[in-house]
């Protein structure tokens, strides 16, 4: 499986522009379902009218103190919806001193090849 092909986006959701060719870069295969993964841990759940269970409640934690094992539950269950992925093997919750939630997450796609994910949660009072 390929995984798709989309547009690619920059580490903060903007267009990516390719310098020598000054169009809109494109990504695939893998590549692709990392930066799917990274959009759905990012999107409110029910922020896209037309695809409303896509993205996660994580947001709605703000304020509270997040145990690890919900932020766990919470991530699995949004990225178990994506039907290229078919289990999430692996997820490890740390903090950093600047109140950012830092993830690592391994899962295991539907033509079993095994892909990590890593990033931080930018909502910084999920601590």
């Amino acid at each position: 499986m390929s995984y798709g092909t989309n547009i690619k986006l920059s580490s903060d959701f903007d267009l990516d522009f390719s310098s020598t060719t000054k169009s809109l870069s494109i990504i695939s295969g893998t590549d692709n379902l990392v930066q799917a993964t990274k959009i759905i841990l990012n999107t409110f759940e029910g922020e896209n009218v037309f695809i409303p269970n896509f993205g996660t409640r994580l947001q709605d934690l703000i304020g509270y103190n997040a145990s690890d094992n919900f932020i766990k539950y919470t991530v699995k269950n949004a990225l178990m919806r994506d039907s290229r992925i078919k289990s999430v093997d692996k997820i490890y919750v740390s903090r950093s001193p600047n109140r950012v939630v830092n993830l690592k997450i391994t899962v295991t796609t539907v033509d079993e090849e095994s892909v990590e994910l890593v990033g931080g949660l930018a909502w910084n009072k999920l601590v």
